[in-house]
């Protein structure tokens, strides 16, 4: 039998954790609609991690969240906005054909070959 320690404390911040990115998750699905959005908030919920899975799972961009949860939003949909202009991306509603337009390398990573990933 595997036994895991979790604490009090530990679940307490996966809760947290769980209502930011739920939070930031929906603000960011509200100002670009019709995106594949993968939002991750760690680290005690001092870092989120913003991705579109349909371009990369490695990589996208991080915000560090140090204010109060209305300004951290709006600085995480400002850097989706950024991951989306990296790519050359439409900020209006989609259905995602654009993304498959990408340039890839033989890998099918996208934007590897102009090395927009850098992380």
């Amino acid at each position: 039998m595997i036994e895991v320690d979790v604490t009090i404390d530990d679940m307490k911040e996966a809760v947290h954790n769980d209502i930011v990115c739920r939070h930031i998750g929906a603000a960011i699905v509200k100002a670009y609609p019709g995106r594949q959005w993968l939002v991750e908030v760690l680290d005690k919920g001092y870092v989120c991690y913003i991705k579109i899975p349909t371009i990369s799972m490695e990589f996208g961009t991080a915000v560090i969240l140090k204010k109060t949860l209305r300004s951290d939003t709006i600085n995480c949909v400002r850097a989706a906005g950024e991951v989306l202009e990296r790519f050359n991306l439409t900020r209006g509603r989609t259905d995602n054909i654009d993304v498959f337009n990408l340039p890839s390398n033989i890998k099918g990573v996208i934007g590897a070959e102009k090395g927009e990933l850098n992380g």
